[in-house]
């Protein structure tokens, strides 16, 4: 690991505390970040265990992911969690060959065949369907009694986004957003076998919904995300086995990355007394800064990691080939040799860069429509509910590094519900 014995001791034996603490995500659930920040504080980078390490800093973490040193190695990530017969597991073959474990330049073809697709005229157009989406959902919504704004808004919006991306006008496949998140658990920071095993029953499921999507559109061919990867198969830009997996992705960042930060946005600002809240309401100019500040503070992806491809150097430890480096990116945002008062939500700090949605070649695709989903979202409920307040007490779903509500309620139009209930 590139230290000697006695150093691992000195060096590691509390941040290894301090670094499984974050697995227990019962005891860290509502709040992992003072354990972060002792883990910040502990050292920029700091080694776990033989063969681990990790990164909790800004210039460490956007070293470990912009450095062509630093990759996925395919193989060990999958090994790692299913053992030398990962093969022979649906969860593990559906994510090996997706843009999360490649590496330059399978990743660089298979992703500039993805971004083709969002040009300046179907951004412009995503922008109105996110308006209309946005609206319809919020017409929907009771006004006279507690809303859960999770499963009523911003667990839906995401999917009526990236409908018409993939041509779909509805989902025929029964609950995918729940087999997307039992997916989802291959990405905590320790999968056990029982969510290896709930993860392989959702990637059979999930392949046989796509496959019968893909088959759909052959010979059919439209404007849509998955025509546009079936023409690049053709003119061999991908390969055919690439489309699920890419229709697949598309669908997961856009999906519970964005449903995870709208949660944070609306539990940010109706929380405490809802002052936030109102003073939005007051300057709906200040919104985007809002939403890039819950991004910062709380992001949905608390951490990724990397293998050495070769031996390197990360602040000032030698990094043996073959080691992993996990980049805790939620206390990189949180540096204060990057930030002024790091650790304090200023929903009026000026928009600036955070690693929440990575950096470097794996930066993700989606981050400017899951942006704008927040932005437009926050721009209408403030505007069409300014007396809106939370109410019950918010539940998050029980993982620590996808982070994310499960319900968080709140009463839209606080005076009608009040004359209801009295005599």
């Amino acid at each position: 690991m590139g230290l000697e014995g006695s150093e691992i001791d000195e060096a590691g034996s509390e941040a290894h505390r301090l670094y499984r603490l974050l697995f227990a995500a019962d005891q860290v659930l509502d709040d992992p970040y003072p354990v972060l920040r002792r883990l910040r504080e502990a050292g920029p980078v700091l080694p776990i265990e033989d063969g681990l390490w990790v990164t909790t800093n800004w210039a460490g973490c956007r070293a470990v992911l912009r450095d062509p040193a630093f990759g996925i190695n395919a193989d060990a990530a999958c090994r790692g969690r299913g053992g030398a017969g990962w093969r022979a597991h649906p969860s593990l073959k559906l994510l090996g060959r997706t843009l999360l474990v490649l590496n330059p330049p399978h990743h660089t073809r298979a992703r500039q065949a993805v971004a083709g697709w969002f040009t300046p005229d179907r951004l412009r157009a995503m922008t109105a369907s996110i308006r209309h989406a946005t609206g319809e959902l919020l017409d929907a919504l009771p006004r006279d009694r507690p809303v859960d704004l999770i499963a009523g808004f911003a667990d839906r919006l995401p999917l009526e986004v990236i409908k018409p991306v993939l041509g779909v006008a509805e989902w025929p496949f029964g609950d995918f957003r729940q087999q997307t998140m039992e997916f989802n658990l291959l990405l905590e920071r320790a999968p056990t076998r029982e969510h290896l095993g709930r993860a392989d029953v959702a990637a059979e499921a999930i392949t046989r919904c796509l496959r019968i999507l893909v088959d759909r559109r052959r010979g059919d061919e439209h404007d849509d995300l998955i025509s546009h990867l079936l023409r690049s198969s053709a003119s061999g830009e991908i390969e055919k086995a690439e489309i699920i997996p890419l229709v697949f992705q598309i669908f997961n960042a856009s999906y519970q990355t964005t449903a995870s930060l709208l949660g944070s946005v609306l539990h940010a600002l109706l929380g405490g007394d809802g002052s936030e809240f109102r003073r939005l309401r007051q300057a709906p100019e200040s919104i985007t800064a809002a939403v890039h500040e819950v991004l910062r503070t709380d992001p949905p992806v608390q951490s990724t990691g990397r293998h050495a491809l070769r031996a390197t150097r990360l602040g000032g430890h030698h990094i043996p080939e073959g080691d992993f480096v996990v980049a805790l990116l939620a206390t990189a945002n949180r540096d204060p040799e990057q930030f002024d008062g790091p650790d304090e939500v200023r929903l009026d700090r000026p928009p600036g860069p955070s690693l929440s949605f990575g950096w470097g070649v794996h930066y993700c695709l989606g981050a400017g429509v899951a942006l704008l989903e927040a932005q437009i979202a926050m721009e209408q409920f403030t505007a069409r509910f300014p007396a809106m307040r939370a109410v019950g007490t918010p539940r998050r779903w029980p993982t620590a590094n996808m982070r994310s509500f499960r319900s968080f309620e709140a009463v839209l139009e606080p005076r009608s519900v009040r004359l209801e209930v009295l005599p």
